[in-house]
């Protein structure tokens, strides 16, 4: 119990970043709150809403990019005990702290930490989750979670409208196409480069014709154990530059 205390200590007295998108969101997280404790979070129990925190980089980018992953992993941990801290305000500085600082060593954080990296000066990143609220403990999206996320918490459109990125890349796979679906609507997938089929690396054209230039390729960990994280890392960062 001391170290979880010490932890939202260290939670409570961060200060992330206050912008137009940051405010924006922190107003469109914080009316969607009760949804969550009422429709969700008292229903089942899942980890707390992946709430997204903009650097001012980002904000004042040149070109602006969001990195979608799949869901969370037993997110913001170092809330979950203290209800009375479960506050969007808390979960924001988890995401800044965690997400904004890097993430932790894994091919997901490898790869997005690499395509940071090697993107032109112009570009800065975001990242967001196809499935935003995911199980308690462990990684795997929660069907059942996932319905009631949709139904009274579905936060991914308008965090589009507010982000407003030039281009979506989704570190998902092929086997995430109908969560993507659910959560933006209809897609139709082709290939993204001559020699990888659409499964492989997709561009996705939305039936939602405000979508930025989207595309989706295997997940990060699936290319680091076919040996291929450096192709695609090469494939996708030619991707960026065109953009």
């Amino acid at each position: 119990m001391e170290n979880k205390l010490k932890r939202l200590r260290i939670i409570k007295e961060h200060k992330y970043a206050h912008n137009a998108m940051s405010d924006a969101l922190y107003e469109l997280y914080s009316s969607r709150w009760d949804n969550f404790k009422e429709k969700i979070q008292s229903k089942v129990e899942s980890a707390m809403p992946f709430l997204i925190v903009p650097t001012n980089d980002y904000c004042l980018s040149e070109k602006r990019i969001m990195i979608v992953g799949q869901e969370t992993d037993s997110w913001a941990g170092e809330v979950y005990d203290f209800p009375e801290e479960q506050t969007p305000c808390n979960v924001l500085k988890v995401y800044d702290r965690f997400v904004n600082r890097g993430g932790y060593n894994s091919p997901y954080w490898d790869f997005i930490r690499a395509i940071k990296d090697t993107a032109p000066s112009n570009t800065k990143f975001v990242i967001n989750n196809v499935v935003k609220i995911g199980k308690k403990r462990g990684a795997g999206c929660d069907d059942y979670i996932n319905s009631l996320t949709l139904e009274h918490m579905n936060l991914l459109s308008q965090e589009l409208e507010i982000l407003k990125p030039d281009m979506i890349l989704f570190l998902t796979g092929p086997n995430y196409d109908h969560r993507i679906e659910a959560a933006f609507g209809k897609i139709k997938t082709e290939k993204a480069e001559a020699n990888l089929s659409a499964r492989q690396l997709a561009k996705l054209q939305f039936s939602d014709s405000g979508m930025p230039p989207s595309y989706r390729c295997y997940h990060p960990a699936y290319l680091r154990r076919s040996k291929n994280f450096d192709r695609y890392l090469d494939i996708i960062n030619d991707i960026i530059k065109k953009l």
